[in-house]
């Protein structure tokens, strides 16, 4: 690695840790006292601030985003990143693992700006959140749920949780499909922010930071009405429109090979996955058939294993 980029990226991570360590000040000493849409502004400023940091850029194609109606926001996940990029189009609430809140200073900032969180393994948890979820709609705020369950490298959709997708349904809000993805200075799509497999938070930040740049590409791919829907069926529209936006872009896009199928190491081996009858979803057409999953044992918490994402109990 040349002497320019370690200082670029050297450059970026004291930007970042300063982001941070204000963001930790102002949830600290002013969240408490600031009503939801102050806070909101806030979030989204900082956000956006912390992904130039990064040397991430925000897509051109944002105006549609503050004009999204209130309602729950779906999306494919990628990286930890997604939730800066999102939040950095329109305030939002998201729906966040249990152990997220454990992280160094991202989780604790997190478990303090308004974002619900959910138990890995509770019984009841998915009834719970359902019902948090749908007091949250209920009171005006948008809601981001990555129904995944997991990150992969971006090049394709997983199957969806659908039990989640219930508190639209309860809520009769919209079901609003934002489909993600990265490109490099190049313009071609990319696995870098990916956080999968063993990365750790820091092999992920400094993977973004040691690049010239990672753009943001994020497309409204449909909004669907949930009232006297099924979950299931909105899981399965929903799963639909985003894995054939996110197609399109890799069709389009000048061939990366840091992302292809073969290589890709964000699916479960089929014989250790069993898709439940709640997990729903339409299969990209490149994919190999069935989803894999890679064979291995848990890493410890807060490392690749789908950092915002919900781990579900089968049949959930």
């Amino acid at each position: 690695m040349s002497a320019f980029v370690m200082a670029r990226a050297s450059k970026r991570l004291l930007v970042v840790a300063g982001y941070l360590l204000a963001g930790a000040l102002w949830v600290a000493l002013l969240f408490p006292w600031l009503k939801h849409a102050a806070r909101a502004r806030i979030k989204q400023c900082w956000s956006a601030g912390l992904l130039n940091a990064l040397g991430v850029k925000l897509p051109d194609n944002s105006a549609p985003f503050p004009t999204l109606p209130h309602g729950l926001i779906v999306a494919n996940h990628i990286s930890f990143i997604d939730i800066f990029v999102i939040n950095a189009l329109v305030p939002v609430t998201f729906v966040a693992k249990r152990e997220v809140a454990r992280w160094p200073l991202i989780g604790w900032l997190t478990a303090r700006t308004d974002n619900l969180f959910i138990e890995r393994g509770h019984r009841g948890a998915a009834h719970l959140t359902q019902q948090a979820m749908s007091a949250t709609l209920s009171s005006g705020r948008r809601l981001v749920l990555f129904p995944e369950g997991t990150t992969t490298a971006g090049n394709g959709v997983l199957p969806f949780h659908a039990a989640l997708l219930q508190s639209a349904v309860t809520s009769a809000l919209p079901v609003i499909c934002v489909a993600l993805g990265y490109r490099d200075a190049a313009g071609r799509m990319t696995a870098t922010p990916a956080y999968i497999d063993a990365d750790t938070l820091w092999d992920c930040i400094w993977r973004i930071v040691t690049r010239d740049c990672v753009v943001a590409q994020v497309t409204v791919a449909a909004q669907l009405a949930s009232a006297g829907s099924d979950r299931r069926q909105l899981a399965q529209q929903a799963h639909r429109h985003i894995s054939r936006t996110v197609a399109s872009w890799y069709a389009a896009a000048p061939r990366n090979t840091d992302v292809i199928w073969q290589q890709s190491a964000c699916h479960w081996r089929a014989e250790e996955y069993d898709v439940s009858k709640e997990r729903t979803g339409e299969r990209h057409a490149a994919e190999p058939d069935p989803i894999a999953r890679i064979a291995r044992p848990d890493p410890p918490s807060g490392r690749g294993t789908g950092n915002f994402a919900f781990p579900l109990e089968p049949g959930t």
